[in-house]
């Protein structure tokens, strides 16, 4: 990991988007991810002295990024119940639903419960075990939906 980090600094460092007091460098950085290890290095420059800097830049950088699973697990969860809500609208209107909606709603009500659990369980802390037992709720009423 250490070296790695220490390439990245190299890089930037190179290509004047960092100072070698890890400062914003003054050119600036247009690629997003350029940018966020860049910001990763001016927040924790006050450890440059430190064994585990490169450790803690690399803690700094992909920080935001657990976020990911969970909202990709709230995503599929908003989108089952969505999907659900639109069956009984279609379902009061309508006696049944045939065809290309029929294959939709199969599909939705069999993978998103399924996405969503997944992405849960790969999240961290409390809403993992939040998000993971509304999405088993959402596999039950998948189940019980797809019986009758």
């Amino acid at each position: 990991m250490n070296k790695l980090m220490i390439s990245f600094e190299g890089d930037l460092i190179r290509d004047q988007r960092l100072l070698k007091n890890y400062m914003k460098g003054p050119r600036p950085s247009v690629p997003k991810q350029v940018n966020q290890i860049v910001d990763a290095f001016v927040q924790v420059r006050h450890l440059k002295e430190e064994d585990d800097f490169y450790l803690e830049v690399a803690k700094a950088w992909v920080k935001d990024r657990a976020k990911i699973p969970h909202l990709v697990s709230l995503a599929s969860y908003i989108s089952f119940l969505t999907l659900w809500l639109g069956l009984l609208l279609i379902m009061y209107f309508a006696e049944r639903v045939s065809g290309v909606p029929f294959f939709l709603f199969l599909f939705g009500f069999i993978f998103l419960p399924i996405i969503g659990l997944l992405s849960a369980l790969l999240g961290r802390g409390w809403r993992k075990a939040i998000l993971a037992i509304l999405n088993l709720s959402n596999i039950v009423i998948s189940g019980m939906i797809l019986i009758q």
